[in-house]
């Protein structure tokens, strides 16, 4: 019986072996994968409670390099990689195509017209949250009045913002 029992201890010592170096992989696995997330972001690696001057200051910088990469229009690619020659649908009709005037040497104009619907759904986001914006301003400014109603605080004069 007891080379029965030492072989059972054996197998239960590497099954467990097994499982925490496989654990142990892939705990460095995602701690890589993290680093490398992390790179060129030093925000996300940051351990106090606020932000640095540092930290905000390269966040900062990474947004508006991805704005800036987001609001730059990119040419189509075509199969072979290659920015294609001519589009694979044919383009929305402009001023210019319209018989509107003219701009230039006869190219359409590189800002989407009004028609675009990427432009759409922004100005309409925008005006989401405009309206989202207004209703808080008006819920702060109710629970205000309410406060001070409770507490028979007279409004400042002036104009109110």
């Amino acid at each position: 019986m007891a080379v029965n029992l030492n072989r059972w201890l054996k197998y239960a010592k590497a099954k467990l072996d097994s499982s925490v170096a496989s654990g142990n992989e892939e705990l460095d696995r995602l701690e890589a994968k993290r680093q490398a997330e992390t790179a060129d972001k030093p925000w996300l690696a940051a351990t106090g409670d606020a932000p640095t001057v540092d930290e905000a200051a390269a966040r900062i910088r990474w947004e508006a390099e991805q704005a800036e990469q987001a609001a730059a229009p990119t040419p189509p690619v075509a199969a072979s990689g290659s920015p294609a020659a001519t589009p694979a649908s044919p383009a929305p009709a402009t001023p210019a195509s319209a018989g509107g005037p003219a701009t230039g040497s006869g190219a359409a104009p590189t800002t989407p017209g009004p028609l675009d619907p990427a432009d759409a759904a922004e100005a309409a986001e925008r005006a989401n949250a405009k309206l989202e914006l207004e209703a808080r301003a008006k819920e702060s400014a109710d629970r205000l009045e309410q406060i001070r109603r409770e507490l028979g605080i007279e409004p400042p004069d002036g104009p109110t913002t």
